[in-house]
């Protein structure tokens, strides 16, 4: 993985060539370190005047290759800016004097504008909301919102000796006279961002209408050594998926005992910026949706019910109300634990709870050993409070293989014939009253 991802959203040919040159020329650090990434903001046309229009475009591809990118940092400049020797070096080395060695640096641009930024994508996830420019503005104000910001953070510094310099040049290679003080500003529209501005300013930002980050999405498949065929088809499925809809995925495999395999992962996982694991054993089979329909429930920790591999009988029979599940009902209910075959947990449950996260319990008074996945379930719904969910209306895909693919389809049959009595009792009560 690089450690820089350099972004150059361009809408100007005449310029994009001499920019990219300088960035992989001028980086300061070796080759195999970084990327350049040059992009035509070919976004459709919002119906704006031709340059609020083209800041909207820039503003949107910008935000979809950061949310694309797997690199620690990335740094956006635009087609008219030349990068100057050293400047990701020089950046590089600013950022390392911040807590923690990461946050967000400000490269210098002499003629007194605000320059490009080289930004940890943890700042996004953390202090943005999800968005390194956002896309409200129309005019002006994406880059004042961002600088006020990330100076609010106290993870923000300035680095004098990385110098991006503006390339004032027409396509005929004429110089562009004044132009930082000739620009054609739309007061209408240049008012209308500020006053957007000062109102999310007032509402702290992220309270105005906003988005949640966007999920990264982390597979942890635990095994002993060894993966179903049919398990393995169905992770390539999940991970193109995921891919397709969020722009990356990671995936970690960890071989022991199970609990000494989850934990393993969840170490590797909490080292990465993703915000959501999805746990799938080495015997499962499972829809390629399943990644987006679990992240959709917006859940600490939500998982599908499956059979056992004996009896077919599913491993969750009951609702935190003790209630049996509805599968006819409800498409997810609140349980007090979930079997861990193809279940997604929020980074923050793990935040809460000391290691090990995985460990079997035992009732030495009832002679009784608890698995690694109850007994995580219990203490972090009982002490550490997260609520614990089975999607039901996912489940229904969900099988463990044994010598056949054991499903809950019987049991959901079952569940549908007896509905199906109960109201014909039930009718039949009632006619029979109605004749009294």
């Amino acid at each position: 993985m690089k450690e820089v991802t350099v972004i150059i959203p361009y809408l100007r040919d005449h310029l994009i060539e001499g920019c990219v040159k300088a960035a992989i020329k001028n980086a300061g650090i070796p080759c195999d370190q970084f990327q350049v990434i040059a992009k035509r903001s070919d976004t459709l046309s919002h119906g704006l005047p031709e340059r609020e229009d083209n800041i909207l475009r820039i503003v949107e591809a910008v935000n979809r290759i950061i949310e694309g990118s797997e690199s620690r940092c990335v740094l956006s400049i635009c087609d008219d800016q030349i990068p100057q020797p050293g400047y990701l070096k020089y950046a590089l080395e600013a950022m390392e004097t911040l807590p923690g060695g990461w946050g967000a640096v400000y490269c210098t641009d002499p003629d007194g504008l605000m320059g490009p930024v080289l930004i940890d994508r943890r700042m996004i996830t953390e202090f943005l909301n999800g968005y390194f420019l956002h896309p409200g503005y129309t005019h002006c104000c994406s880059d004042l919102e961002l600088y006020e910001r990330l100076t609010a953070s106290g993870r923000f510094v300035k680095a004098p000796k990385s110098v991006i310099v503006h390339n004032c040049c027409f396509a005929d290679n004429t110089i562009e006279k004044d132009w930082v003080h000739e620009r054609s500003y739309d007061p209408v529209r240049r008012a209308t961002d500020h006053v957007l501005l000062n109102k999310r300013r007032a509402q702290e930002w992220g309270k105005y209408p906003d988005r949640k980050p966007v999920p990264k999405i982390c597979i942890g498949l635990p095994t002993s050594g060894i993966t179903k065929t049919d398990t393995t088809g169905c992770l390539m499925d999940l991970a193109v998926a995921i891919k397709e809809k969020y722009g990356s995925y990671k995936k970690i495999i960890a071989c022991g005992t199970v609990e000494q395999a989850r934990n393993l992962i969840v170490d590797e996982f909490l080292k990465t910026d993703c915000t959501h694991l999805l746990f799938v054993d080495w015997d499962a089979t499972f829809p390629e949706k399943s990644g987006e329909v679990l992240e959709n429930a917006d859940k600490p920790i939500i998982g599908c019910n499956a059979a056992k591999k004996r009896s077919g009988d599913p491993v969750v029979e009951r609702n935190i109300e003790g209630e049996p599940l509805n599968y006819i009902k409800h498409d997810i209910e609140q349980t007090d634990f979930v079997g861990m075959h193809v279940t997604m947990i929020q980074r923050e449950v793990f935040g809460k709870m000391p290691w090990p996260w995985f460990e079997q319990t035992v009732i030495k008074e009832k002679r009784v050993v608890v698995g690694e996945d109850l007994s995580f379930c219990r203490k972090a719904h009982k002490v550490y409070e997260s609520e614990v969910w089975v999607h039901n209306r996912l489940s229904m895909e969900v099988g463990h293989i044994a010598e056949e693919v054991k499903t809950l389809i019987p049991h959901i049959k079952k569940q549908i014939e007896d509905t199906k009595k109960d109201v014909y009792i039930n009718e039949l009560r009632k006619l029979k009253e109605g004749l009294k």
